[in-house]
């Protein structure tokens, strides 16, 4: 009787790792670019979530985002304001830009906040590493 069941239990033991989901591992799609001379860049990324909210700057509409997607723009160094349109709801941040200098700007979590982030917190897994750009 003993038998039978230490050869079931063997199976079993054995033959989890064949049956076991792997996740497919992400390939980092985000790729740093140069501010162009005299200026400054912003990326403002969107790393997960729902709808498609839209970002503005003091100059006007900028881009529509959805979840896992991000776009850069060009300053002049100089503080600039951004907002972010997400149905009914409005977020804003100001930007302290010098030249030849890159930020990071990112949208959701808790409350949808817009804020400034950290070059190491932006690119840490599932952040903008994996984030596809879109035209503005």
């Amino acid at each position: 009787m003993k038998a039978p069941l230490v050869a079931l239990s063997l199976f079993f033991v054995l033959s989890v790792p064949l049956f076991a989901y792997q996740t497919p591992k992400k390939t980092p799609t985000f790729a740093e670019e140069s501010a162009p001379d005299g200026k400054a860049l912003i990326y403002i990324y969107y790393p997960a979530g729902g709808g498609s909210p839209l970002f503005f700057s003091n100059s006007g509409p900028l881009a529509i985002l959805t979840a896992g997607s991000y776009f850069t723009y060009a300053v002049d160094p100089e503080t600039v304001r951004l907002w972010v349109s997400f149905g009914v709801n409005a977020k804003s941040v100001k930007v302290s830009t010098v030249a030849g200098q890159a930020y990071y700007v990112r949208f959701g979590g808790l409350g949808l906040s817009l804020e400034v982030v950290t070059a190491d917190r932006a690119k840490k897994d599932e952040e903008i590493l994996f984030c596809e750009k879109v035209q503005e």
